[in-house]
């Protein structure tokens, strides 16, 4: 199976282990395993399995809106090249809405992770509404607790585990 996983960095933070770990473990199942991280700032990655393909955004500069389109567009491109099977990510609630605008047309399944309590993360409520427009979007949605899986409305909770 052809996996992408889509995160913003793979550097040495919480989720960004779990995915390095999760990643690692499916490409020792040969499994083929893409990972793409959007986030601009590089450093400190965790290691991977030399098997594991990596590709990072190149860097760019400009307004928020440009930044949020390069990563759409970049998004879009990796897809169409890697053509995966699925798209795994436990990227922040912002991220997602960039996978998921890259994803519109697209019949690739979508799995994402929720890695944070979702009482206080996100923080904005922009944000919190982004998150609820790109759960209803993704195909399943992995909680960490019941908790959180029953923070959301009954149409997340089904798709949740």
């Amino acid at each position: 199976m052809k996996l992408l996983f889509i995160m913003e960095t793979i550097r040495a933070r919480g989720a960004e282990r779990v995915a390095a770990i999760l990643a690692n473990q499916l490409a020792a199942m040969s499994h083929d395993v893409y990972l793409v991280c959007t986030g601009f700032v590089r450093g400190d990655e965790y290691p991977l399995n030399d098997s594991i393909h990596i590709d990072f955004i190149p860097e760019a500069t400009g307004t928020r809106p440009y930044l949020a389109y390069v990563r759409v567009r970049y998004i879009r491109k990796k897809l169409k090249e890697i053509e995966p099977d699925c798209i795994l990510s436990l990227a922040t609630a912002r991220t997602l809405s960039f996978i998921t605008a890259a994803c519109i047309g697209s019949s690739i399944p979508l799995v994402f992770s929720e890695r944070n309590d979702p009482v206080h993360d996100p923080k904005t409520k922009i944000e919190r509404f982004l998150r609820l427009i790109c759960f209803h979007a993704c195909d399943r949605v992995v909680f960490q607790t019941e908790d959180a899986k029953n923070f959301f409305p009954s149409s997340i909770r089904k798709k949740g585990t």
